[in-house]
């Protein structure tokens, strides 16, 4: 079983407190912010003669618009396709998913899960293929999705933040259940 968790998640519940409500899902910040990691850049290489590392800064922390000719920029730098992007159905399907999660309606989140886009990673798609892992008891891919969503936790909205904890308490709910178990 792995053990999957969230780094520093009672620092950043602390500090969505103190910012107030993230209604608005902003999945292109997620984006960006996955890929800089993932490419391992720091926000001084990714901002360098197109923006502060402020403004990235916030657009990574989903508190701007990312409707900007430097967010066009930083996605050129980042070998991402910001036509594209901003033109994803950014359809929001977490409330969606947290009804059927709990009414245990788990083949309509297989079904949200087929409404994914695969090879760019948006927050709420990786949150729903969290959920599927879940459910088919894939726990090594969760634990690779947990890893992801953990370092963007702080573009998610207020409801995707909450999706994202409620499935890690239930990954440890359920391994604590199987290593009762086990222990007999």
């Amino acid at each position: 079983m792995y053990n999957i968790y969230l780094k520093n998640i009672a620092e950043t519940i602390e500090k969505r407190l103190e910012l107030g409500p993230i209604l608005e899902s902003n999945y292109l910040s997620s984006v960006i912010k996955n890929r800089r990691l993932a490419l391992k850049l720091t926000l001084a290489d990714t901002t360098q003669n197109i923006c502060s590392e402020a403004f990235l800064s916030k657009l990574e922390r989903n508190m701007m618009s990312p409707m900007n000719d430097r967010v066009e920029w930083l996605c050129e730098r980042l070998d991402l396709d910001y036509h594209t992007l901003i033109n994803l159905d950014s359809n929001d399907r977490i409330e969606q998913l947290l009804n059927y999660f709990i009414d245990a309606r788990y083949d309509e989140i297989i079904e949200l899960n087929d409404q994914t886009i695969e090879g760019i990673f948006i927050a709420q798609d990786e949150i729903i293929k969290a959920y599927k892992y879940f459910i088919k008891k894939d726990f090594k891919s969760l634990h690779l999705s947990i890893i992801d969503l953990d370092n963007v936790k702080d573009c998610l909205s207020d409801i995707e933040l909450f999706s994202l904890l409620l499935i890690v308490f239930e990954s440890h709910f359920y391994t604590m259940q199987y290593k009762k178990a086990y222990e007999y």
